[in-house]
């Protein structure tokens, strides 16, 4: 299994009180999303304009928030607005921790979040016949994971309308988040067959995320109102950030399976 954990944040005035809280939620989800996957931790910080920030190491996670690296980019946060008490560039915090399966975690491109074209994302779960759909879609690999052919898909049909049908193709066990960089305002969650949850914080516009709710502890909310947010499986969550936080539900076909043992398929992410 891994780890999904991540902050979206909507389109408001914030404090530097208010970027301390994103930075500390992030981190306190993060270390605690390492039960889930303690091979590898990565990050992506993701702007308006379609700038960002991806740091990934083949470190446990309380190893990977004390390097230096994953202090600056948290720093840079706040520092990349256009200044503090102005509207928000950075739409979301996508983090990642990785169970290592098939894919070593010394080889930076099978860990997550992964940059396909202008596609970032994380992945949570199996594609049972990754080779497969590679070869029908003619995709070039440069990971071993089965995760890539997820985001390389995604990036072949960029647009949400078109790659949504391809998902009916995948077999295995799925929950994503991605990006499109034309579109960074937009984010995608695509909550198939592996757990997920959602809180929302109205005084904050934000929305945290994690693949475990019981990590909702570690953030602090006193003197917040927040909601908490569950989905049945194969639904997509659609976000747009670029006004105010909105968020939309619809369903999409993917094709749950169990672990199978068959020559022909790549088993990794849990």
């Amino acid at each position: 299994m891994c780890g999904l954990a991540g902050i979206i944040l909507g389109n408001k005035v914030r404090s530097e009180d208010d970027f301390e809280w994103i930075k500390q939620s992030m981190t306190s989800l993060l270390i605690r999303s390492q039960a889930r996957g303690p091979h590898a931790t990565g990050i992506a910080v993701i702007r308006k304009d379609g700038t960002y920030q991806l740091l990934k190491r083949p470190l446990p996670t309380e190893d990977f928030v004390e390097t230096e690296e994953f202090q600056n980019v948290m720093a840079e946060i706040p520092a990349r607005q256009r200044d503090v008490g102005g509207d928000s560039e950075v739409t979301i915090i996508m983090g990642h921790t990785r169970y290592r399966t098939i894919g070593t975690e010394k080889k930076s491109e099978n860990n997550h979040p992964i940059r396909a074209g202008k596609i970032i994302g994380t992945h949570n779960g199996t594609i049972y016949n990754a080779p497969h759909i590679a070869k029908m879609y003619g995709l070039n690999r440069f990971a071993d994971v089965d995760s890539e052919v997820l985001f390389r898909v995604a990036n072949k049909f960029k647009n949400p309308i078109h790659f949504k049908p391809k998902l009916k193709d995948f077999r295995g066990q799925m929950t994503a988040v991605m990006v499109n960089l034309n579109s960074p305002y937009k984010i995608r969650i695509y909550k198939g067959n592996r757990p997920f949850a959602m809180q929302w914080f109205d005084e904050l516009d934000t929305m945290i995320y994690a693949s475990n709710s019981d990590y909702f502890e570690s953030v602090e909310s006193e003197g917040f109102t927040s909601h908490d947010y569950r989905f049945k499986p194969n639904r997509l969550i659609h976000f747009n950030t670029e006004i105010e936080l909105k968020m939309k539900v619809s369903n999409f076909k993917f094709k749950p399976e169990v672990r199978k043992r068959c020559q022909n398929y790549l088993f990794t992410e849990l």
